[in-house]
């Protein structure tokens, strides 16, 4: 067994990740005041706590985070997935119009005056077409114009110039969605798709 094996544990079985059972690497975990968890989970957990250092959590504070956002999931998939199978939960959404240079003629016409909606699916999946935006009790129908995955630490500026993701965004992932501009969303809706 070489220097670096002993350094860095040799033939030891990984450890995983006590949130979703994924095996951590080294440089692939966060460390926690009892604990750590994988960086899958750190993203998860970060767009729950806002700006509060997911370091400074114990174990426990996490699992509750989790649990608490997947009882407000399973109330929102049983109240609007009669009509919805595919759902959306908006944290926050802005205007964009991005240029020709940046993301292309095509996909700049198509987005111009659209509004980015970053949030996570809850259920289904997401692709182009029409969609509902609920928000304060009042529906309003839009266009779906193009999906990205969201990838932490970039904005969607930087998101649509690099994004060359063709496809659906499915139930549990992180997403932007660009909207046609007078979809009526902010932060806090919920947008549905049949």
């Amino acid at each position: 067994m070489g220097f670096f094996s002993k350094l860095f544990g040799g033939n030891k079985p990984k450890e995983t990740c006590p949130i979703c059972g994924q095996p951590m690497g080294f440089f692939s975990k966060t460390e926690l005041t009892d604990g750590a968890i994988c960086d899958k989970c750190v993203a998860r957990v970060q767009s729950l706590v806002g700006n509060r250092l997911i370091a400074e959590m114990s174990l426990e504070a996490v699992k509750a985070a989790i649990a608490e956002e997947e009882a407000v999931n399973a109330k929102l998939v049983q109240a609007f997935s009669g009509e919805y199978p595919n759902l959306f939960k908006a944290e926050f959404a802005h205007p964009i119009s991005p240029k020709a240079t940046d993301v292309g003629i095509a996909r700049a016409k198509a987005m111009k005056d659209c509004v980015a909606v970053k949030g996570t699916v809850v259920s289904g999946a997401f692709d182009k077409g029409p969609v509902t935006v609920i928000s304060g009790g009042k529906k309003t129908e839009a266009q779906l114009v193009e999906t990205a995955p969201f990838t932490d630490g970039e904005d969607v500026d930087s998101t649509l110039s690099a994004h060359l993701y063709k496809g659906a965004v499915g139930a549990g992932k992180q997403a932007w969605l660009i909207l046609s501009g007078d979809s009526g969303a902010s932060g806090g809706c919920i947008i549905g798709a049949k």
